[in-house]
């Protein structure tokens, strides 16, 4: 005869296999994974998740106050938002915003926010 606590054990398993059966709920489980190719202006996916982060190296094109773009190797143009808390380095140490140009190759860490990628932090290679 099975004890209670055997039942509730047995319960939860079914319950957690259920869960991984069906996905985290968020998205539908044979939603098509996000493409990283897509560039940052595109208009927002609905299967892009609120809080999906990107890990882009470039060369710059352009920059200003408000936005920096980056051109990949493989062509595709992305366009980040710039605000007060984005950091700028290079080799672990801060540096001044004024220190990226055009033509600089960088590494830009961005998180999708309001339709749009906002870098946290640009890395001056």
């Amino acid at each position: 005869m099975r004890t209670s606590w055997s039942k509730v054990r047995d319960m939860l398993w079914a319950g957690l296999l259920v869960v991984s059966i069906s996905g985290c709920g968020n998205t539908p489980a044979s939603a098509a994974p996000v493409s990283q190719s897509a560039p940052a202006s595109a208009s927002h996916s609905k299967t892009l998740h609120k809080h999906s982060a990107v890990h882009i190296k470039g060369v710059v094109t352009a920059i200003t106050s408000e936005h920096i773009v980056v051109k990949t190797k493989s062509g595709t143009v992305w366009t980040f938002g710039v605000t007060s808390h984005t950091h700028y380095r290079q080799k672990k140490v801060s540096i001044k915003a004024s220190a990226i140009v055009p033509g600089s190759t960088v590494v830009i860490l961005a998180r999708h926010h309001s339709s749009q990628y906002i870098a946290r932090v640009v890395r001056l290679l």
